[in-house]
């Protein structure tokens, strides 16, 4: 039992060593593509923004300090009972008392993703050999990808701030451990830079 809790347990470290590897690869190359387009944009722009840069650790450098951005899972409150609405209250005002630092709650109209639902399917559709059951499959394959293309969810968004490294990791803590019931969570960086230019590009449409 021990040594096959042992070989469990070095299978474990050597998976996580593999996935670190992989965030860290994923992380060079976003860096990479930052750089790439920071070339692309003129100094006027750069002067009026106040983004300076991404950090190793995915949130964003400025020129008053850092700042970070937090999904805020879409909670529909009309179907809820008084229990319910009463908790998710405790939860923001917890949330408050917690992070005593500034924050900003954005809300924006952001493109339905389903590319999970369209990943599933592909996969179904790769292996499927009934003609009728194809034809059903294809059909809401281009259904979803006409949502994709077209529709658009009510998202909101977490804004945070710090003025140095220390302190904005002890506000990433806080704000993710203080509001559970809230289920404030973190989003690719990629997701992040569509926001950042949405919000300096207000009558742009989010790709």
């Amino acid at each position: 039992m021990k040594i096959r809790e042992h070989i469990n347990k070095h299978k474990e470290k050597k998976e996580n060593k593999k996935n670190q590897k992989i965030i860290k690869k994923k992380e060079k190359e976003e860096q990479k593509k930052m750089l790439v387009e920071d070339k692309k944009v003129f100094k006027e722009t750069k002067d009026n923004i106040s983004i300076v840069a991404l950090s190793e650790y995915g949130y964003f450098k400025t020129k008053a300090g850092y700042m970070d951005l937090f999904q805020i899972e879409s909670i529909d409150i009309k179907s809820m009972n008084e229990v319910e609405y009463n908790t998710l209250i405790l939860s923001f005002t917890k949330l408050l008392k917690s992070y005593t630092d500034d924050m900003k709650i954005i809300s924006m109209n952001y493109p339905s993703d389903t590319s999970r639902q369209q990943q599933y399917l592909n996969k179904i559709i790769s292996n499927c050999n009934n003609e009728n059951h194809m034809r059903f499959l294809e059909h809401r394959l281009r259904q979803l990808k006409t949502i994709e293309e077209k529709r658009t969810n009510r998202e909101f968004f977490l804004m945070i701030f710090g003025r140095d490294d220390k302190e904005m990791i002890n506000n990433r803590d806080i704000a993710l451990t203080s509001s559970r019931e809230l289920q404030v969570y973190e989003i690719d960086i990629d997701k992040k830079i569509k926001i950042i230019r949405k919000l300096n590009n207000m009558n742009s449409k989010v790709e």
